[in-house]
């Protein structure tokens, strides 16, 4: 339990670097895990699983992202829909590895899709280069980010014996929610650490 509130406060601490703001910050001023620490969760393993998306790091400077091997559509269920008086479709995607950002989106919750990259490495990480471009709508880059953006920011947390931990957020699909048709998904992006 302790590892999956430590995975969530770093992903919405990169969500607030990306998209700042009251509603952020407010997030981030009201978290709480309870639970029992002795707690055993069974989680069956099916016999086919799913690679999910992830960050592999080769060597000391290359990182390659990757999207999961498969995507889940389901239908929003209509209590939600009625909530917010949305009588259309409204669809959203899951997938091992994939994390959403969901936030109101003016007539229903919107949900982005990103992998929260994180890789250490032994040496004193300056910043993070994208080798390869990502499908319009998805990946990382050093421009403009933002809610619902490809990611843009970068997170160094340099460590006492001279090695670094990257973050950075990938966004991996980007689909119309009323439709639930795929506009666009990431299969991978290389990324290069500079020193």
């Amino acid at each position: 339990m302790g590892e999956a509130f430590k995975e969530g406060w770093n992903n919405i601490a990169m969500n607030h670097a990306e998209d700042g703001g009251p509603l952020s910050k407010y997030t981030m001023m009201n978290i709480a895990l309870f639970g029992d620490p002795a707690f055993k969760l069974h989680i069956p393993r099916p016999s086919g699983t799913i690679v999910p998306a992830q960050a592999v790091k080769q060597g000391e400077s290359i990182v390659t992202v990757s999207g999961p091997e498969e995507w889940t559509k389901y239908k929003a269920i209509d209590l939600i829909k009625d909530e917010w008086k949305w009588t259309g479709g409204l669809y959203y995607y899951g997938a091992p590895g994939a994390t959403p950002q969901v936030a109101w989106g003016g007539r229903y919750d919107k949900s982005w899709q990103y992998h929260y990259a994180r890789v250490t490495t032994s040496k004193d990480a300056k910043g993070l280069k994208a080798l390869t471009t990502a499908p319009a709508g998805t990946g990382w880059s050093s421009g403009a980010g933002g809610r619902g953006l490809p990611g843009s920011k970068l997170h160094i947390d340099k460590h006492e014996d001279g090695s670094s931990t990257l973050m950075w957020r990938v966004k991996l699909l980007d689909y119309n929610w009323e439709t639930g048709g795929i506009v666009e998904k990431l299969v991978s992006q290389k990324f290069e650490i500079e020193y």
